[in-house]
């Protein structure tokens, strides 16, 4: 008899080429579920992680030049480097709907490795609940590009508004959630086997491994907008 298995949630993001070669993100709670005899989660989970830690391309929609081992390249933006940027082809192809993409992809590429090892099951989705208030990091390096879904919280003093508060409030966010259409990397951390160019491109002194290192260059970066704000603390939490 198949055992029922709750579905599970995390929170998470996945970046991707759009059909103009910049970088867009799609964040939320995922929700995914099967129902079969005995535990497949780890091999899920896998799948789920490829598309949350590479940077994705939709067939029949993502706009690229270039896509190997070393390089990333489309007419927004170009990354080199000398350790593999890694990437990966989604599943499917685009059907229209960037979160159906996503859920589609995952649900039916879990479905093919449980046929494949002959895994007998009833039932398996994936969904996506949008969280806007969520930001999807994406850093490229030397090391390869990195990706992390985060929420931002910001505090404000408790003492009088300033006449700039109500505006500059409006515009801190908006280059907040900026970050989610950029691919962010650190100019000290260039070699002569990295290259980084384009539009889509934001330099910050951020350590992308160090939450805190991230808040503080973004507010470090925006002190002057975050004092118009009257925001006080700015903190990263993943």
């Amino acid at each position: 008899m198949l055992d029922l298995i709750a579905p599970k949630t995390k929170q998470i993001g996945f970046a991707y080429v759009t059909d103009s070669g910049s970088i867009n993100t799609v964040h939320g709670e995922l929700e995914y579920y099967i129902n079969m005899d005995g535990n497949v989660y780890e091999s899920f989970e896998s799948i789920i992680d490829k598309y949350a830690s590479n940077l994705n391309i939709l067939k029949g929609y993502s706009s690229y030049n270039t896509l190997s081992q070393d390089e990333i390249s489309t007419i927004d933006f170009t990354v080199k480097a000398d350790a593999t940027l890694t990437h990966n082809v989604m599943f499917m192809s685009y059907l229209g709907n960037i979160k159906q993409a996503f859920t589609d992809s995952i649900m039916h590429e879990m479905s093919t490795a449980m046929n494949t090892v002959g895994n007998e099951f009833s039932n398996v989705f994936v969904n996506l609940k949008v969280n806007d208030t969520l930001t999807t990091l994406v850093n490229a390096s030397p090391q390869g590009i990195r990706i992390k879904t985060v929420a931002f919280t910001s505090e404000q003093a408790t003492n009088t508004p300033n006449q700039f508060q109500s505006g500059a409030v409006v515009q801190f966010d908006s280059v907040v959630n900026s970050f989610n259409q950029h691919i962010i990397y650190n100019e000290q951390h260039i070699g002569k086997d990295f290259f980084i160019d384009g539009n889509s491109i934001i330099n910050s002194n951020m350590h992308f491994d160090d939450n805190t290192s991230i808040s503080e260059s973004i507010y470090n970066d925006l002190y002057v907008i975050a004092n118009d704000a009257n925001i006080t603390n700015f903190t990263i939490k993943e």
